[in-house]
């Protein structure tokens, strides 16, 4: 196999990478420095509770996505992507000055207004971004682009949340948080400028926005209804509604670990984001095996069997008083890291070869609506994933339960998957 660094620095892959990467580092950014802001005081959220508060704010992101990713699709499969990239990117530039704008307003419903604005944005380049690379490049290297697009969204989240919550309470913090979303949001639009053109293969005549979207939804249905696509997307919605679920979780099982060390939970999501990171390396080299349902299932009680060792990890470690070396070093945390670094490892394995299929079964005319569809499902299983829990915990279900719980699903999608999902077969290997 050659040297993925060829590919890496080709114009056919870097500027699109370079463009959603600062994208995603600028929408954490803006919302972890939105939630801290709020729920320490330091700006007025009106007498809301925090659990509202967070939860509204994770419900405005996720709410375009259902709302959009019709048109966004229909649109991505008239258009030349590489416009819609760099209009995307346009547009990020202005809500990037609301956003700063929405600092020194203080307004909460204007933060939220620029919150859900961030949402659209990202619901109209989502499609394109997964769609546009089967376009530049060779069958045999999506599974390399798709895991290095997967491993950067998550170090995007892991640094953008890392920076916001820590940056609001540094003196002069607010006007660093300003600088580092207006240098980071123009990187990103000077990448979007060099993405090559995606000439469309079914353009069409000028339409307004409700006959797209009612083309838009048509289209939906007929991916949906097709048995193939709709395996591979429901599949793949399960690992985003476990992985969503579960770095939601970080800072509770931090919290569990020990009260007196915030540090826990960056530690925790470092875990997670190198597991999924290992996964995203290692798939592009095990083309014998990724096409094959005995491999996702595999994957998947690789996930259940680390679900389990975390619930029986939680019943025996409940706030520990002690330094945090001492922390960090004991049997119990470094079983927490091990277990949560090899469930994302085989989530980025199950899920890589996923979108994969996605991009070489999907045609050259519905690939952005097939992307966009995806997107929902995506939305749809992360929202009723966290909705389910919080339920749970509403009953005082245990964590440790809710991991047996999770676990049982993932081995009962195991058999779905085994049961339903084609062999996908495998593109000839790089010289």
């Amino acid at each position: 196999m050659r040297s993925s660094s060829f590919l890496f620095l080709s114009r056919r892959f870097l500027p699109l990478f370079v463009a959603q990467f600062f994208g995603a580092f600028n929408d954490n950014l803006f919302k972890s420095a939105l939630i801290v802001s709020f729920t320490f005081g330091i700006f007025d959220k009106g007498g809301m509770e925090n659990e509202v508060f967070v939860t509204l704010a994770g419900g405005l992101f996720i709410l375009p996505f259902v709302l959009f990713s019709p048109l966004a699709g229909k649109y991505g499969d008239i258009k030349d992507k590489a416009m819609i990239v760099r209009h995307t990117k346009v547009v990020e530039v202005f809500i990037v000055f609301f956003a700063i704008l929405s600092f020194l307003i203080q307004s909460l419903p204007f933060f939220l207004f620029v919150l859900f604005l961030f949402g659209v944005q990202s619901a109209f380049f989502g499609p394109v971004k997964y769609a546009i690379l089967s376009h530049h490049l060779e069958p045999s290297r999506l599974s390399w682009a798709n895991g290095a697009i997967l491993f950067s969204t998550f170090i995007a989240i892991l640094l953008g949340t890392i920076i916001g919550n820590a940056i609001v309470f540094v003196e002069g913090g607010l006007i660093f948080l300003s600088a580092l979303l207006v240098v980071f949001v123009l990187l990103g639009l000077v990448g979007s400028f060099l993405v090559p053109s995606s000439v469309p293969h079914n353009a069409s005549e000028t339409r307004s926005i409700f006959s797209l979207t009612k083309m838009g939804v048509i289209d939906m249905v007929t991916i949906l209804r097709t048995k193939s696509l709709r395996v591979i997307i429901l599949s793949n919605s399960w690992f985003w509604g476990l992985g969503g679920l579960m770095v939601s979780l970080l800072a509770p099982m931090a919290h569990r670990v020990s009260e007196e060390h915030e540090v826990l939970v960056n530690l925790l999501f470092v875990s997670f984001v190198m597991g999924v990171g290992l996964g995203a390396w290692l798939t592009p080299r095990l083309v014998e095996l990724r096409g094959r349902r005995g491999y996702f299932c595999g994957c998947l009680v690789l996930m259940a069997l680390m679900l389990v060792d975390l619930a029986f990890v939680f019943q025996d470690i409940f706030h520990l008083h002690e330094s945090l070396f001492l922390i960090v070093t004991s049997a119990l945390f470094i079983r927490i890291v091990v277990d949560l670094f090899f469930l994302a490892m085989a989530g980025g394995l199950f899920c890589i070869p996923l979108y994969t299929a996605l991009q070489t079964r999907a045609t050259q005319e519905n690939r952005s609506a097939v992307f966009a569809t995806n997107n929902i499902m995506n939305s749809i299983l992360i929202v009723v994933c966290s909705f389910f829990v919080s339920l749970l915990f509403g009953f005082s279900v245990s964590m440790s339960s809710v991991f047996i719980l999770f676990s049982i699903f993932c081995c009962v999608v195991g058999v779905l998957v085994f049961v339903y999902l084609e062999p996908l077969g495998e593109v000839k290997k790089e010289d």
